[in-house]
């Protein structure tokens, strides 16, 4: 019976030894490939002819990264376009640069060898790809917020950040992702704002870093999602007990012997600390103990061991024990005399660990010193970096002469990848096309002169990187300014004058999105006349008037077209919605059209019934002359308030049709009553009281009435004059 088992385990090993000598990567022939897109799986493809030792690195990468992906349900082959003449994908050499990312016969993606440098790059972004619709993308606090928002009381959130895409932090997330994301919401961030809404004080030094955000439990929007930070570095088996931690209960109960109680932390291989609770003060110990839980949550597990279950002398002793996961590891008895302690305690076991973190970042950083070129190191740096593009058009040579035909105004930038500059000139393009996303007619498109070359031959650029700017039926020209994201949109805005027919200089005021630019030529003398241009031009178009700003809409000496309104209702805001339209389509430029709000400007009351003469329905529109003859009109209450009736009413006033309801007069505002001379009353009553008495004529001396010299004279009180009269 033993010969035969042996007989069976030494038939069976060459056989498993003979499958695993197998190669995952497979070479497609025409008909293979064909029938693999057929299959309808996913498979990531290599098209390649010819092997230079950059295409030899890259393929050794990709037979790594087919044994990963192979877990994922995702086959990795190549095709040798020598052997098999696959149409489309082996035509042209500038594809052959490029792997494809098939979805049955779909194609999800193609990405450049130089962004799936190595087996990391590779299935981090494919996986990314595949899960594209599950895991989010945030830069800013605000769309951070709006995920919570959605998630509280349905899912947690598992938030991660790494320095680029590509890199073993962005594998190990996106591997979490695949299998942790029916569970969790998953987003992503490669830095910005939202890192210091997290609290990370300089998010430039963080290489990379995880929070949960505990949401699912929150049941008030008005709520904050509370986070656990992950302290450990983002490797996949960090990341995987990390959050196996999150799943398990924030504090276990048991009253057994420490030595005894069999928690699932043990098997997390994670530390584990013991309390121990008294009998008569165990609500208190409790709270305690989830208070330090919720400290050490995804670090240490914590159990709460009730005294009056074990009469064991150690437990009596001391409150606290724990137990380190290390092989080995024996109980350790301890006290602690606050809950700082027991932080610092675990804090200090895990350094270690962070010290060999420091160890790589000093291993990266020495290969940085060798590199003494500039440019080198720069691109040594950034080599795992992937723009987002989106922004910005990538042209082609089948796109470029179309593209910058058929718009108002084409900023193109042509670069190179390899050149560090020109990257860091196109992240900058990328938040130029962002500013510039809601500005008519001006498109911000770029061109990788490393893959067309025709193209940047045939527009004769030799230098990178390079802007020219086109508009349909002129040359191009070639943009001279500085390459900053400020300038750049300053130039692009700017080039818009020569559209708006205005001569230069001039000033382009632009209110929001949608509504037309206004062009204003400056012809003034001093720069106090400028600042008085643009503080007039800066003032709204249909302002609410309120007692501090009128007077600066009054010095416009324009008639006043003023909407009387009340709190809220559909009148108003069909009312208000009626005049901004005129406003838009200009023809109210000859009128100031305002507004004026009766419930927070009660003096609003007072000036329509000294328009009028009464108070009438609301809301009521006026049209105040007060630089011409201060008439005033009134738009009739039977007609309905639209652009229309009130376009038709402004035309029958400037033609004289319409009569007057009033007339503001223009006169000196003088005192109600005549001046009250009360000092000469007071004189009267009392002279000498009221008189100017001169500061330098004052005595010093300290004696009294009584104290005077009985011969000096005694001066009579001279006529005085009242000066503020």
């Amino acid at each position: 019976m033993f010969g035969f088992i042996l007989g069976i385990v030494l038939y069976l090993l060459p056989q498993r030894f003979t499958a695993a000598n197998v190669p995952k990567l497979q070479e497609c022939t025409q008909e293979s490939f064909s029938a693999k897109l057929q299959a309808g799986r996913m498979s990531f493809i290599y098209f390649g002819r010819q092997v230079s030792p950059a295409i030899a690195l890259f393929l050794e990468e990709l037979e790594r990264s087919a044994e990963a992906l192979e877990d994922y349900g995702i086959s990795v082959a190549k095709v040798n376009c020598s052997k098999a003449d696959v149409e489309k994908y082996c035509a042209s050499e500038k594809v052959l640069k490029k792997s494809y990312l098939f979805r049955g016969s779909e194609v999800l993606r193609s990405f450049d060898i130089d962004t799936v440098f190595d087996v990391n790059a590779i299935v981090s972004h494919v996986l990314f790809t595949v899960l594209f619709n599950e895991v989010r993308s945030v830069q800013i606090p605000a769309e951070l917020l709006s995920i919570e928002r959605l998630a509280k009381g349905k899912v947690d959130v598992v938030f991660g950040h790494v320095q680029a895409l590509g890199l073993p932090e962005h594998r190990a997330l996106m591997e979490a992702a695949f299998v942790y994301g029916t569970k969790y919401q998953f987003v992503l961030t490669t830095g910005g704002p939202v890192l210091k809404h997290l609290g990370v004080e300089d998010p430039s030094s963080l290489q990379a870093g995880l929070w949960f955000l505990h949401c699912k439990d929150v049941s008030r929007v008005s709520d904050r999602c509370t986070h656990t930070v992950m302290r450990k570095p983002l490797t996949t088996l960090n990341l995987h007990t990390f959050l196996q931690m999150m799943d398990v209960p924030l504090l276990t109960e048991d009253a057994a012997d420490p030595a005894e109680v069999d928690v699932v932390y043990s098997h997390l291989h994670v530390p584990v600390l013991f309390l121990f609770a008294q009998p008569h003060t165990l609500a208190l110990d409790r709270t305690t103990a989830e208070s330090l839980a919720w400290r050490l949550r995804g670090e240490v597990g914590v159990v709460l061991i009730h005294r009056g279950g074990t009469d064991a002398t150690a437990t009596q002793k001391y409150n606290a024990a724990y137990k380190l996961p290390e092989e080995g590891a024996t109980l350790k008895y301890i006290t602690f005399n606050s809950v700082e302690d027991a932080v610092k305690l675990f804090r200090e076991k895990t350094l270690p660990e962070g010290n060999r973190d420091d160890d790589e970042d000093e291993d990266e950083w020495a290969v940085l010193d060798v590199l003494d070129d500039e440019v080198a190191e720069s691109v040594y740096r950034d080599r795992g970096l992937t723009l987002d593009l989106e922004p910005v058009a990538e042209l082609t040579g089948d796109t470029f002469n179309g593209a910058v035909a058929r718009r108002g105004l084409t900023a193109v930038l042509f670069y190179v990848k390899w050149d560090a500059v020109s990257m860091a000139v196109l992240q900058s393009f990328i938040e130029v096309a962002e500013a510039l996303k809601d500005v008519l007619d001006v498109v911000l498109a770029s061109v990788d002169c490393g893959e067309w070359t025709d193209v940047c031959s045939s527009q004769q650029i030799s230098s990178y990187p390079k802007v020219l700017m086109y508009r349909p039926g002129e040359l191009a020209q070639p943009y001279r300014g500085m390459l900053g994201t400020d300038m750049c949109v300053c130039v692009c805005v700017v080039a818009r004058a020569e559209e708006l027919s205005v001569q230069l200089p001039a000033l382009l005021v632009s209110r929001w999105p949608g509504v037309r630019s206004q062009a204003h030529a400056i012809r003034l003398s001093s720069v106090q006349e400028l600042l008085t241009l643009i503080r007039r031009l800066l003032l709204e178009p249909f302002p609410e008037l309120t007692v501090d700003n009128l007077p600066w809409y009054l010095e416009q000496k324009k008639p006043l077209l003023l909407l009387f309104a009340h709190d809220g209702g559909a009148e108003k805001a069909d009312a208000l919605l009626e005049i901004r339209g005129l406003l838009e389509k200009g023809q109210l430029d000859a009128y100031l059209p305002c507004w004026i709000h009766m419930g927070r400007t009660p003096a609003g009351r007072s000036v329509l019934e000294t328009y009028l003469g009464f108070l009438p329905q609301l809301p009521a529109l006026v049209l105040s002359q007060l630089s011409t003859g201060g008439e005033v009109f009134h738009f009739p209450t039977e007609r309905p308030l639209l652009e229309g009736t009130v376009l038709q009413w402004l035309h029958s006033v400037e033609s004289g049709m319409e009569k007057s309801t009033g007339v503001v007069t223009d006169g000196t505002w003088t005192p109600a009553v005549p001046f009250y001379d009360f000092l000469s009353i007071m004189d009267e009553e009392m002279p000498g009281y009221a008189s100017q008495r001169d500061p330098k004529t004052k005595t010093t001396s300290t004696k009294g009435p009584e104290e005077q010299d009985p011969g000096s004279p005694v001066n009579s009180p001279s006529p005085h004059r009242h000066s503020e009269l």
